[in-house]
């Protein structure tokens, strides 16, 4: 069945608002990094974020699932 051009996009989770933040910053930080690489970096950050620093990007992905709903 193919995929509906008009339907809305799926609801971005917390961890996806979080790497689309801080990836450009994990990137500089090391020039010339795979995107795999980039990835197990920005779960290795997500991971050391406790409640409190993840309750931003908890919001926004509560927001978007509003949107998508």
């Amino acid at each position: 069945m193919p995929r509906d051009e008009k339907a809305p996009k799926r609801a971005m989770s917390a961890y996806h608002f979080f790497a689309a933040e801080k990836r450009a910053s994990v990137k500089a930080e090391t020039p010339g990094i795979t995107s795999s690489e980039i990835q197990k970096a920005l779960t290795a950050k997500w991971r050391e974020l406790n409640y409190d620093q993840r309750a931003k990007y908890m919001e926004l992905a509560s927001e978007d699932k509003k949107r998508y709903e």
